[in-house]
């Protein structure tokens, strides 16, 4: 298993050395409180929380005997790729967290990073939140009827093609043109032979991917 960021602007991939020992996962749903004379306290889910990565691990240095290693980054250089990251504009910057051989790869943003330094030049011990960057839209409320013809004509002329734009992924793709991210694999299949990548993780802006039939119906 990798675990790497992604800087969707430049595409710069920054892995970390060795894989964390220990990746807290917390998935919610974000609820209202009502608390009628009759029934008490009630809660009514109103959507979801993002989801928060809660990491810890060591960014081990170079010299450091290691099994495997995935990238040769001093823990030095990480430390300030990171404080640049989070430095980013006024609310950090929006990276793209991929950890192989597991379905999660999705947008994020720094929450919290604090390195602990034990002893100079050496190992670096560190605790890592990331959130999951969720973006706000406000969209314009049509009647019924538009929306419902709106839908008709976009499944009918439903292009063979995608053009990957910037912050793109196949599970992305997969599910706003399905509605599921999970057949991201048959988007994978039948286009990795033509992607400039063969990471199914890394796709550019302005390739030209052939979505499978099944997708057209």
């Amino acid at each position: 298993m990798d675990f790497a960021l992604i800087d969707p602007e430049t595409k710069e991939i920054v892995y970390f050395p060795v894989a964390p020992s220990q990746i807290k996962i917390s998935i919610g749903t974000k609820t209202i409180s009502f608390e009628p004379i009759v029934l008490g306290s009630v809660e009514i889910p109103r959507g979801r929380l993002p989801i928060t990565f809660e990491v810890t691990g060591i960014l081990p240095k170079r010299s450091t005997t290691l099994g495997r290693r995935t990238s040769n980054l001093e823990p030095n250089a990480i430390v300030e790729k990171f404080r640049n990251w989070s430095n980013a504009g006024p609310y950090g910057k929006k990276l793209r967290l991929v950890i192989t051989k597991t379905y999660w790869n999705l947008p994020v943003y720094f929450s919290s990073f604090e390195p602990i330094i034990e002893k100079a030049g050496g190992n670096l011990p560190y605790s890592l939140i990331l959130t999951e960057y969720r973006s706000f839209e406000v969209k314009e409320i049509t009647n019924t009827q538009n929306v419902t013809q709106k839908k008709r004509q976009e499944t009918k002329t439903m292009p063979k093609t995608y053009t990957v734009v910037k912050g793109d992924s196949l599970w992305t793709i997969s599910r706003k043109l399905t509605g599921s991210g999970n057949k991201w694999p048959e988007l994978w299949n039948l286009n990795k032979n033509k992607l400039k990548s063969k990471n199914k993780d890394l796709i550019y802006p302005g390739e030209v991917l052939t979505i499978p039939k099944d997708w057209l119906k």
